[in-house]
This record gives C-alpha cells, sequence and structure tokens, in this order.
C-alpha cells in the first residue's frame, strides 16, 4: 500500500490494518491488492484522480459501487483470510475460485 497515493486520491491519512484481498482482472491483466485501512485524519474528498469520495454503508455500497469492487469492500468486512479472486471486470471466472 502507497501511503502518500491514498492520501493524494481520497484526501485522507490511514494506516494499513491487513490485506484483505487479491483481485485479477484477468480481460485487463490488472492485479489490485486490497486493504482493510484505519482513518487517522481527514474525510473523504474529491481529488484530481477521483470524481466522488464517500462513506458508504454497506447496503449503500451493493447499490452503488460496481459488483466486482464491491466485493473488495465484502471482502474487507468479511473475510478473515485473503481470497485470490480473478475476474473479467464484470464477474467472477473460474471453478474454485474463492
Amino acid at each position: 500500500m502507497h501511503l502518500p497515493e491514498v492520501l493524494e486520491e481520497t484526501g485522507m491519512t490511514v494506516t494499513p490494518l491487513r490485506l484483505t484481498g487479491v483481485h485479477k482482472n484477468m480481460k485487463r491483466d490488472v492485479l489490485t491488492l486490497a486493504f482493510l485501512s484505519d482513518s487517522l485524519s481527514g474525510e473523504p474528498a474529491p481529488t484530481d484522480e477521483v470524481t466522488d469520495a464517500v462513506r458508504l454503508a454497506r447496503d449503500e455500497v451493493a447499490r452503488r459501487v460496481p459488483p466486482m469492487r464491491a466485493l473488495r469492500v465484502f471482502d474487507a468486512l468479511d473475510q478473515l483470510h485473503p481470497p485470490v479472486r480473478a475476474h473479467d471486470g464484470h464477474r467472477l471466472l473460474g471453478a474454485g475460485v474463492s
């Protein structure tokens, strides 16, 4: 986790608590490492790279966030061990993907 990047993109200073998931977008050949973090200071705010930054309740995440990104949030809240997931940007791929 690159902490200056988090501050630049969210307006928040955080400390990472744990890795919560490894997400492989097979269509775009992108690997994302997701972390659960504790907010130390700042509030979510739009930046040059982020058009909207808000705190959302779980049910709002399901309604407002694209499914594969929402899955990262739910993994962070629900899993004790980070899952490794392969997807095409819209749906999970492969049998037995946790």
